[in-house]
């Protein structure tokens, strides 16, 4: 079913706070999306290490002027498995997953299971309510998710419809590079932009050489938007009522560097970049960018209990060339948004 739409008026630039940090203790954070049900919004740090653990001082989170860091994230030696925070409002961070898979892009399904898109494990998975992982595609051999019995490469975002399709990108971003191994990818010359029906089938809807990053839907479902990260492109797609894809057309083009986005219930296009965090309204007019301490802007997430917080996640340069460092990642709030996001969506 279609989500009931209401009609909000122009977004006006001016009118959206600066955002504050809440914490900037992560290595290379992405894929907030707020739980409506558990009142909590989950993130990934692609790059954390095991046995990481969480450390809030409660008296600084959240402050204007940023104060000492809300959250303080302690490595302990070993294996780069990522990891998958929680926080509750105000300030409270904690480990939710661990090891994550190197998760990056998150979703809720319909039932509100949490979607993620494994950059390093190379799948597309599910967490049920008991806590189990499921992968999505499996393949026949292996355990990854596959395309025609080929291993994904790195998928990178994911995001569901209201009827339980999902959508999810799969560049090659992470072979070779972010402090994680070379890998043989079969599926090199296939970038591309799937769909995954109801009855697990992964369909190709998009195959490209110009790195599919971000993915979202429109309120009303009817485009998909995807953020091609190589050819500074946002692009948008016409949606059929089975959920297959056509009519790409250009939605926004010379963006330096995008990545994943938002959109709010008014139909407004948030995407991170290089400089910030950019804002688009529905027409692809650019109304301006948020900067989130002067960081490059990873993803970006509605919630809060009215669904008027923009939540940013973000890096430092620092993490543009080899392993990020601790501190490479942070994550920003923006309070009291002109118009609220859409629960349940990413």
């Amino acid at each position: 079913m279609t989500p009931a739409r209401v009609t909000y008026p122009p977004l006006v630039f001016s009118a959206i706070a600066a955002a504050v940090p809440i914490s900037t203790q992560f290595y290379f954070t992405e894929g907030p999306v707020w739980d409506p049900r558990k009142n909590v919004l989950y993130f990934t740090d692609i790059n954390a290490r095991a046995g990481v653990e969480a450390v809030v001082d409660a008296g600084d989170a959240g402050s204007s002027d940023g104060g000492d860091d809300a959250a303080a994230i302690s490595p302990t030696d070993g294996m780069v498995g990522g990891a998958i925070y929680r926080l509750t409002l105000p300030s409270t961070i904690d480990v939710f997953l661990q090891p994550a898979g190197n998760a990056d892009g998150l979703a809720l399904d319909p039932q509100g299971n949490l979607l993620a898109a494994g950059f390093a494990s190379r799948d597309v998975w599910r967490l049920s309510s008991a806590g189990a992982m499921q992968t999505l595609a499996p393949c026949t051999q292996g355990a990854g998710t596959c395309f025609q019995q080929q291993e994904l490469n790195t998928p990178d975002d994911v995001t569901s419809r209201s009827d339980g399709v999902v959508y999810l990108t799969d560049p090659t971003f992470g072979s070779g590079g972010q402090g994680f191994p070379t890998q043989s990818l079969p599926l090199g010359g296939a970038q591309g932009v799937y769909r995954l029906t109801l009855d697990g089938a992964l369909h190709l809807e998009d195959q490209t050489t110009s790195g599919p990053n971000g993915i979202n839907l429109s309120p009303d479902e009817k485009t998909l938007y995807v953020s091609y990260t190589l050819s500074g492109e946002i692009a948008k797609f016409d949606v059929a009522a089975d959920g297959s894809l056509s009519g790409k057309k250009a939605f926004a083009t010379a963006v330096t560097v995008p990545d994943s986005m938002c959109v709010d219930a008014g139909g407004n296009l948030y995407v991170g970049t290089l400089g910030g965090l950019a804002v688009y309204d529905p027409s692809g007019k650019n109304l301006g960018t948020i900067s989130a301490g002067g960081l490059i802007v990873t993803n970006c997430a509605f919630g809060g209990a009215d669904q008027k917080t923009l939540f940013i996640t973000a890096r430092t340069q620092a993490t543009l060339a080899g392993a990020p460092p601790l501190g490479g990642g942070a994550l920003y709030q923006v309070p009291n948004m002109p118009v609220p996001g859409i629960p349940g969506q990413n």
